[in-house]
């Protein structure tokens, strides 16, 4: 393995853990109600946290894999799981009803930018993997 796919094949690696512990951190949903309940963003973090997890978990093994064909099957899964990162904040899950609220300005284009970057460096990897 050349140094340049081996630094290439990490990128999304590093990505997803972004996107994880933004999530968790920085580029968080909203948070409790006064009553101490949660409004309807803080599902689509979850759900952003989980699929970001599992993306790590993917893109690693894309990483590790010296088998062309099957990295070529995880970064083809991976990018259907960044898709859905960037489909879940407002569209799969509903978020909260004032545009102005934290999960709009901070969570949903930090979930969506990171999606487009994943998808982007895995089809970069899936494309240089099967070049020779």
């Amino acid at each position: 393995m050349s140094e340049k796919r081996s630094i290439r094949s990490w990128i999304p690696v590093i990505l997803s853990l972004l996107l994880l512990t933004g999530t968790l951190t920085v580029f968080r949903a909203c948070g409790p109600k006064e009553d101490g309940t949660w409004m309807h963003c803080h599902s689509a973090q979850n759900d952003i946290v989980i699929a970001a997890a599992i993306l790590f978990v993917v893109f690693a093994a894309a990483a590790v894999i010296k088998n062309k064909m099957l990295s070529g099957v995880f970064y083809i899964v991976g990018i259907a799981g960044s898709l859905i990162v960037i489909l879940i904040p407002g569209i799969l899950v509903h978020m909260c009803m004032m545009d102005t609220m934290r999960c709009y300005e901070f969570m949903q284009p930090f979930a969506r930018v990171m999606g487009v970057l994943l998808i982007l460096s895995a089809v970069i990897n899936l494309i240089f993997a099967n070049k020779k």
